[in-house]
């Protein structure tokens, strides 16, 4: 129900004039198209209606990418959308089987975040994508490292979350 929610309150947030906080519907459009990574992967069906954001991915990963290109000359937080751009190409790289350039992608998202709760994000998407394609120690050491991000970030609750998955992996 989280990825169906979100989907619907993001959509209503991405309907509204464009013009005023257009760095926060740039982020909303980052978890978004996320988030449709995440419904599309779904195998019990739900993933179809995510489906049709498909077409919007490359849409969303230019947008940013014009922002990294607004944004790298200014003083205004320079490189703020880099490890948005490379985190949404490996989960297009990921859901397409490219598992190399997905890697590349991941890595390059973790090594640019600025912030450590999208560093963790970067990581924990990645042990996702170790686990699917059934790279356990890969996707065992993404988790941990999450787990790290996490507990520095104070976050609790996902701390506790790839904890459950750590187990589950060992």
């Amino acid at each position: 129900g989280y990825a169906t929610r979100c989907h619907h309150f993001a959509s209503k947030a991405l309907d509204m004039k464009p013009g005023i906080g257009n760095h926060n519907r740039l982020v909303i459009l980052f978890y978004a198209t996320l988030n449709s990574f995440r419904g599309v992967k779904n195998k019990n069906g739900s993933g179809s209606q995510f489906h049709q954001m498909k077409k919007l991915y490359k849409e969303a990963i230019e947008l940013l990418i014009s922002a990294v290109d607004i944004t790298k000359d200014k003083d205004i937080t320079p490189g703020l959308f880099n490890n948005k751009v490379y985190l949404l190409e490996a989960e297009l790289y990921s859901f397409e089987k490219k598992n190399q350039l997905a890697k590349e992608k991941y890595d390059s998202s973790i090594t640019s975040s600025r912030y450590i709760h999208e560093k963790g994000l970067a990581c924990e998407q990645a042990g996702l994508h170790y686990q699917k394609i059934s790279d356990r120690s890969e996707a065992l050491k993404y988790f941990q490292r999450a787990s790290k991000c996490y507990t520095q970030w104070g976050s609790q609750m996902k701390v506790e979350a790839m904890a459950k998955i750590i187990s589950r992996l060992q």
